[in-house]
């Protein structure tokens, strides 16, 4: 007897794991897995039932009260109540003496597991060892209690036979099956956590801003997201073709090599290479690799192009702006040095006479000294230093007054072409300052013309809702577009084309500072610039100058002309540039002027107050040590409060602009000036009304 149960016990086992794999797989809604759960412990327990232990006719004992509480148990009410109307009608249909106690006894076992289902809820220490065992003991003495439903004859016969074995061996079985339910429902909630959680990662994966791509060994893209395929514009299944090297420039192979053997050793690696798209453009990105085994390596790869674009852009403003201040140290310096040499050709050419030789060799040098100049002044440009008077500026009416010009400075064989656009709005800048612009780019656009060929001018008007990448903010701007149909320039040579003294063309054709000086120019008047181009294929430079929006202003009456001859006037000469100093004493004193010569703000004061005589015009350079032309001026009024004053600087806006020498009403001269200009200034100064 003992035997027959453990082998209906064993079958039991084993119809328990087969339900349990069957419900592993069949995961689908809460009541649809209890319904079906129900049904496979219904069918468990009738398979248990086919073989029972019969003790007398009608009466058995076969193992359906432990599969019925292990139903209510982990299965709850709904699956119990299934599986125990199922066994109940086996039961039922097979008959006999024990049909009441066999249908108490699934009844008793089902609600008892039911209870300790809900039991388990607040208390899952229930489940353990001591607890299942309870369990299963409450389950078989109650089946004993139901044996008071038995026949008065076979009662005590039966009970005698079969109240050992139920309660050793069938609390044993009860304890077995729950055991492997419990390791059944940890594995599933094992795998119920590993399925979400690689759910929740491949999410973090699939909606990472930053492109994720997965390798082999043999460099096999095995693996991406979607920010990947975007990246370099593949579907996935294109991409997952493709090799690293396919996506990699060749000139990058030794970089990849010493990328992945940095893998092998370290196991993470950082390092910038350009990738390639699928329409051939390379982008920049920023690759942080690591090795997830030793056949896979995982890489986060950003597109850092527009970063690397903008650092370049601050790289190359503030190397301009370096450029650009020591342009102008330069050029102011230089200047002093012009206006001696200038000055003094000035006054050899009076007095030369009719010796040719002679008025030949100055007049040289004087032409040699003026072309620096000019160089001189585009260093100034270049460096936004110059003085300038900007006006508000049709370009349509002001370019078609410079295409004569223009025209002389390209071939017979280059056509100029003019496209004004439609209701320009005006700009505020220096008429002589476009006329430089536009200059430098026709002779530009005329020298990378090998024959035959176009140079086009255009204007437009431009709205901008956000920054572009010539470093212009938001606004309106007016744009002035010179195209020409040359050889074009390579990237290279693009990135070095403002800089001052650079130059593609052939030694003695270029100084390197024509569009430089445009650069200077376009920046001094929060403009942008830019040049679009490529071998072959021509070259395209835009300029964008905001739109003004001041009234016109009414048209500047022509200067009358002005006596070059002093008279007895006393003018105070200030300079701290000795041969300066000394040629402007020279010049004014040859005109009939009184000149008092100082070296420095200090020593002018001094002559001020020793000189007895009338004092008539101060006229002093700007930019001294210990103290500024500004500053001497209104220290000498409060001695001589009638004093007029004329301003020289080879600095210009950057160092008068604080001191308010750019205003109309102030007079000033620029360095290099000649004997000419300086007695024009000095006689429109000696006639102004006294301050």
């Amino acid at each position: 007897m003992v035997l027959t149960l453990i082998n209906n016990l064993g079958l039991l086992v084993a119809l328990s794991v087969l339900h349990g794999q069957l419900m592993r797989h069949s995961r689908q809604d809460r009541m649809r897995d209890q319904l079906f759960s129900g049904l496979l412990f219904g069918a468990v327990a009738l398979v248990g039932m086919l073989t029972p232990l019969r003790l007398l006719d009608g009466v058995i004992f076969d193992g359906r009260s432990i599969i019925l509480g292990v139903a209510g148990l982990f299965g709850g009410p709904v699956a119990a109540g299934i599986a125990a109307l199922m066994a109940a009608a086996y039961r039922i249909w097979l008959g006999g003496a024990g049909t009441l106690m066999g249908v108490c006894v699934i009844g008793e076992a089902a609600l008892v597991g039911v209870a300790f289902h809900y039991w388990r809820r607040r208390h899952p220490q229930c489940v353990r060892m001591p607890g299942l065992l309870a369990f299963g003991l409450l389950v078989h003495v109650l089946m004993l209690a139901c044996m008071v439903l038995l026949p008065g004859g076979i009662r005590t016969e039966v009970f005698r036979q079969i109240v050992i074995p139920v309660l050793l061996i069938f609390p044993a079985g009860q304890l077995l099956i729950c055991l492997l339910f419990l390791d059944h429902e940890a594995r599933l909630q094992a795998e119920e956590e590993l399925r979400l959680s690689e759910q929740r990662f491949r999410s973090y994966v699939e909606h990472a801003p930053d492109a994720i791509l997965v390798a082999d060994g043999r460099r096999r893209l095995v693996d991406c997201n979607p920010a990947g395929c975007a990246l370099l514009d593949y579907s996935r299944e294109e991409l997952l073709r493709r090799t690293v090297d396919d996506i990699s420039p060749a000139v990058e192979e030794d970089k990849l090599k010493a990328a992945f053997a940095a893998l092998a050793g370290a196991g993470c690696y950082r390092y910038e290479q350009p990738l390639v798209r699928r329409d051939g453009r390379q982008i920049q990105v920023e690759v942080s690799a690591s090795r997830l085994s030793p056949d896979r390596f995982l890489a986060i790869v950003k597109d850092v192009t527009e970063r690397r674009a903008l650092e370049m852009q601050l790289v190359q403003a503030r190397k301009m702006e370096s450029v650009g201040r020591l342009a102008g140290g330069v050029a102011h310096d230089f200047n002093n040095m012009l206006q001696a040499i200038l000055g003094h050709c000035s006054m050899a050419l009076e007095r030369a006479g009719a010796d040719a030789t002679l008025r030949e060799d100055l007049e040289g040098v004087q032409q040699a000294a003026s072309r620096s100049a000019d160089l001189t002044r585009q260093l100034l440009t270049f460096a936004r230093k110059q003085v300038i008077a900007p006006r508000l500026v049709d370009l349509n009416a002001a370019i078609p007054g410079s295409l004569k010009m223009l025209g002389r400075l390209i071939r017979e064989d280059i056509r100029l072409d003019w496209r004004p656009g439609w209701e320009l709005w005006r700009v505020e800048i220096d008429p002589s300052q476009l006329d430089q612009i536009l200059a430098n780019l026709v002779v530009n656009a005329r020298d990378a013309i090998a024959g035959r060929g176009t140079i086009t001018l255009e204007t437009a008007n431009l709205t901008l809702a956000a920054a572009d990448a010539d470093g212009c903010p938001p606004g309106e701007y007016v744009v002035l577009a010179v195209t020409d149909t040359g050889s074009g320039m390579d990237v290279e040579t693009q990135q070095h084309l403002f800089e001052p003294f650079f130059t593609s063309k052939p030694s003695g054709r270029g100084t390197g500072l024509g569009l430089a000086t445009v650069y200077g120019i376009v920046k001094q008047n929060r403009g942008g610039i830019s040049v679009r181009s490529a071998p072959g294929q021509g070259s395209v430079f835009r300029i964008c100058l905001p739109r003004a929006l001041a009234a016109p202003e009414p048209p500047v009456a022509a200067a009358a002309a002005v006596a070059l001859s002093g008279g007895n006037e006393t003018v105070l000469v200030v300079e701290d540039e000795e041969a300066v100093l000394k040629l402007t004493r020279r010049i004014l004193a040859r005109h009939g002027y009184a000149v008092l010569a100082a070296a420095s703000p200090d020593a002018a004061l001094e002559l001020a107050k020793a000189h007895a005589g009338p004092l008539d015009l101060l006229l002093t350079d700007v930019v001294m040590p210990g103290m500024n032309g500004r500053q001497l001026s209104d220290r000498l009024r409060q001695l001589r409060p009638a004093v007029k004053c004329l301003y020289m600087s080879g600095y210009t806006d950057q160092a008068l602009d604080p001191l308010g020498l750019l205003d109309p009403a102030v007079y000033f001269l620029k360095k290099p000036f000649s004997s000419k200009e300086l007695c024009e200034k000095v006689r429109t100064a000696l006639g102004a009304p006294t301050p």
